[in-house]
């Protein structure tokens, strides 16, 4: 006997099998994503509108420049390591409704479990979060062998161990040298203010360059490829210096 085919609609609202899932997905990523920027902004923006040196306005506006930019060019690199880096992605190969049900319960849990964290005022990250949820119900469906524990999750547990720590020695030595090599001098000795304000300048010059420098190596490995990073390391090297000079002699004057 001939198999009915499957239509995507009866009479009003009865979805093809799974395409609900897929509906509520969408709901979920956007529940999502107005946690996250109710949180993770917040803790990205919050040293500077503290220092007051942007506005809640101003944060808000330049978070939403970069935070999209960001995810249109390089933000499918951690997209992918969401998708297939954490959980054992074989295993669902024959069964890509529980792949589908998996990542929505693992978004939604992470929207709803945010949400109260930026209801209580906590700092929490998404990304923690969404790791969690994930590894929850891959351990869930498959057990121990539901995760990929190497090289997937020893990475991410790797980079959670780092990123402080890294993070910590960066932003100690841009203090020391502002603090050592600009602020203390021209305190001790007023007649310092002229070389001051140069070591200023040079300061801000060389950390525009870097970050310009660091962007534009992470986007040209994202098109052109990881094999080719001395490519992509020249391209930044040399966007960066071009930043710089422009910021020396044009914007920082």
């Amino acid at each position: 006997a001939a198999v009915a085919e499957i239509q995507p609609f009866v009479g009003a609202a009865i979805m093809q099998p799974w395409a609900w899932i897929f509906a509520m997905c969408i709901f979920a990523v956007v529940f999502q994503g107005a946690v996250m920027g109710a949180n993770d902004v917040s803790n990205s923006f919050g040293t500077s509108v503290g220092s007051r040196a942007l506005t809640v306005g101003g944060a808000t506006i330049l978070a939403s420049i970069f935070i999209t930019t960001g995810a249109l060019t390089i933000g499918s690199r951690v997209a992918e390591t969401v998708a297939k880096g954490i959980v054992n992605f074989s295993k669902f190969q024959d069964m890509p409704q529980l792949f589908m049900l998996g990542m929505f319960t693992a978004t939604l849990a992470t929207g709803i479990f945010v949400f109260g964290a930026t209801i209580a005022a906590i700092p929490v990250s998404t990304t923690h979060s969404l790791v969690g949820a994930v590894v929850g119900f891959g351990l869930l469906e498959f057990g121990w062998d539901g995760v990929e524990w190497w090289p997937g999750m020893a990475r991410i547990a790797i980079s959670w161990i780092a990123s402080p720590a890294l993070a910590g020695l960066f932003a100690a030595a841009f203090y020391l040298v502002a603090k050592h090599w600009i602020l203390r001098p021209c305190q001790a000795d007023p007649a310092m203010l002229a070389t001051c304000m140069l070591r200023q300048k040079i300061y801000l010059t060389v950390v525009i360059g870097l970050v310009i420098a660091m962007l534009i190596v992470i986007v040209t490995m994202h098109f052109s490829g990881d094999e080719n990073w001395g490519f992509a390391a020249l391209i930044g090297l040399a966007g960066g210096a071009t930043t710089a000079v422009i910021c020396y002699f044009v914007v920082i004057d």
